[in-house]
């Protein structure tokens, strides 16, 4: 399972397939993509969209005006 968090409105579990992305994930759970940016966490990680995972992790996804909070702090995992 992985838990998914979304502007702090959405906290839920959702079971993931072996090649799923972050994009998979965030479409599928109804997450408006576009609006989503670069402000992605995995784990804890600044990632990218289309990085794959696993089950038993993490996501965090944020609104693009919140990047200056984390922007410098985080190194960024592309793949």
């Amino acid at each position: 399972m992985l838990a998914v968090s979304y502007l702090n409105q959405l906290s839920q579990e959702v079971q993931v397939d072996e090649v799923s992305t972050i994009k998979d994930v965030l479409e599928g759970l109804g997450v408006p993509v576009d609006d989503v940016g670069t402000n992605i966490f995995l784990n804890g990680e600044y990632s990218s969209i289309d990085r794959s995972i696993e089950e038993d992790i993490g996501l965090g996804v944020f609104p693009d005006d919140m990047n200056l909070l984390y922007k410098w702090h985080f190194r960024k995992h592309e793949k």
